[in-house]
């Protein structure tokens, strides 16, 4: 099962971070469409933040069975790196809601 914990700011309704680890396993490695699809949402996400040169916004990790997105505090809080974290969030929801069994996200407010 792929596992996704996103950490919100206290003080507000902002993603924090997105923690992903572990694998589907539904289907055959290689051929597995459900953590096909986690890591193209994960990675696609994860450029469109760095994409704005702000690389040191966030602490970025990618590699297989684990991915985490964590934002850098003594940077600001950019409303478009909001959006896009959302977006993510969304897209990740989506999986779950037609995959229940090879997927669980957790919020953390």
């Amino acid at each position: 099962m792929i596992n996704v914990v996103v950490t919100y700011f206290t003080d507000r309704h902002q993603i924090k971070s997105i923690i992903v680890d572990g694998h589907a396993n539904s289907g055959t490695y290689g051929n597995d469409l459900i953590c096909a699809a986690v890591s193209a949402i994960i990675t696609g996400g994860a450029n469109a933040l760095i994409d704005d040169k702000k690389e040191d916004n966030f602490e970025i990790v990618l590699k297989e069975g684990h991915a985490s997105i964590i934002y850098n505090d003594k940077y600001s809080y950019l409303n478009d790196d909001g959006v896009k974290l959302a977006t993510m969030l969304i897209m990740l929801k989506t999986i779950q809601e037609s995959n229940p069994r090879f997927i669980k996200i957790t919020e953390k407010h």
